[in-house]
């Protein structure tokens, strides 16, 4: 693996690690200031709103000035944000910080525009999708196992830490990262219209399918990410320390997913298509599962997840990439990234709001979202392709 791949890959790690932290403690401590699911649910709407306005400005940003800039800037501005919301005087404060955190979330689009800078050729660009999909999962195992044992501590420790990661991430970007957009285009256009780009992505007749049902898997995902916590310590009374296990434990299936599973049995013996079909379907069941409220059932969703969910997005990301020209990749890859907040914005303010009348709810809404992004898909597929 060369080095600047090295470096890209070091930079998300970072980035999660920070993300992790704060994902075990960060419902139930809103919900305990709040004493409510729907308030605490809007913090994350909040935060997923403003990073919405401001992905497709940084992604078309990176393609007319160079990802290293918008990591610089993204990665500064979450510092600033994490240390207003860790200061936490008042409930402005904590809205200021999710507001400059969201303003500021453009990083990991900019790191996957990289990524795709390096790329040879289609297969390389999928593992190299994968290899952030690792990424995650690694992080995802220190990250959330961490922030569960800092809060044993204080509450508000895990944002700090997650301030101080994003400072030294900053810091090793400014000295160490490579530019990797050599073909800059300095007339390509920026728009500040947040549907714009995702609109542009909408009327290319082959995107759309693919941008729909993106749109549909992130509406699943966000949810889980936003409400798994207080679901669990609401209806398994599980501590910020044993959120940080079950997450951790999600870290690793991601990890052991993307690092071996996705080249050496998905790619080897499923074509896209399948793919597509298979964990779509497996999302689907996964909601089903946790909605019934049987623990053992809710472990059985918490094993599958993880394994549809990031094979899906690298299938998904990877499609969308493939058929948009080289100079466009940063805004394009800028739409997924606000697919993501604008699904971060929806999904966890119904799910919520329906949370208020009972736990199987927002996963039962979820599965109707799998099951729209499956017709959808379906429905764009005249013929399943020649097998690999």
């Amino acid at each position: 693996m060369n080095k600047t791949k090295i470096l890209i890959l070091a930079t998300v790690f970072l980035d999660v690690v920070g993300i992790g932290i704060a994902l075990p403690v960060l419902p139930i401590y809103l919900h305990d200031i709040t004493q409510s699911e729907f308030l605490t649910s809007a913090f994350f709407s909040l935060y997923s709103f403003f990073g919405f306005l401001s992905a497709p400005i940084l992604g078309a940003m990176s393609d007319r000035y160079g990802r290293k800039p918008i990591l610089i800037g993204s990665l500064f501005g979450a510092v600033l944000g994490w240390i207003i919301f860790a200061s936490g005087f008042s409930i402005w404060w904590l809205i200021a910080g999710r507001v400059i955190a969201g303003l500021a979330s453009g990083n990991i689009s900019a790191a996957q525009s990289a990524l795709s800078d390096i790329s040879q050729n289609k297969a390389e660009r999928m593992q190299n999708f994968g290899l952030i999909g690792a990424t995650f999962g690694v992080a995802f195992i220190v990250g959330p196992a961490l922030g569960g044992l800092l809060a044993e501590s204080s509450m508000t420790l895990p944002f700090w830490v997650t301030a101080v990661l994003c400072l030294l991430n900053a810091i090793a970007v400014v000295f160490f990262f490579p530019e990797t957009h050599l073909s800059r285009d300095p007339h390509h256009p920026i728009s500040f219209h947040p549907f714009a780009s995702i609109t542009k992505a909408l009327k290319h007749p082959e995107t759309k399918p693919l941008i729909i049902v993106f749109f549909l898997v992130m509406m699943s995902f966000t949810l889980v990410q936003s409400l798994l916590s207080l679901y669990t310590y609401l209806t398994y009374q599980f501590t910020p320390a044993q959120n940080g296990i079950l997450m951790a434990s999600v870290g690793i299936i991601i990890a052991i997913n993307q690092g071996f599973f996705l080249k050496k049995v998905w790619m080897r013996f499923f074509n896209e298509w399948q793919m597509q079909v298979l964990f779509l379907g497996v999302l689907i069941l996964t909601n089903l599962l946790i909605a019934v409220g049987n623990w053992w059932l809710f472990c059985l969703a918490m094993f599958l997840f993880p394994f549809a969910q990031s094979t899906l997005r690298v299938v998904l990301v990877n499609e969308i990439t493939e058929i948009t020209h080289e100079k466009g990749r940063g805004e394009v890859l800028g739409v997924t990234q606000s697919l993501m907040f604008l699904a971060s914005i929806l999904s966890p303010l119904f799910g919520g709001w329906v949370f208020e009348f009972g736990g199987a709810y927002p996963w039962l809404f979820g599965a109707v979202m799998m099951v729209a992004a499956f017709g959808v898909f379906m429905v764009s597929q005249k013929k399943e392709p020649e097998a690999v």
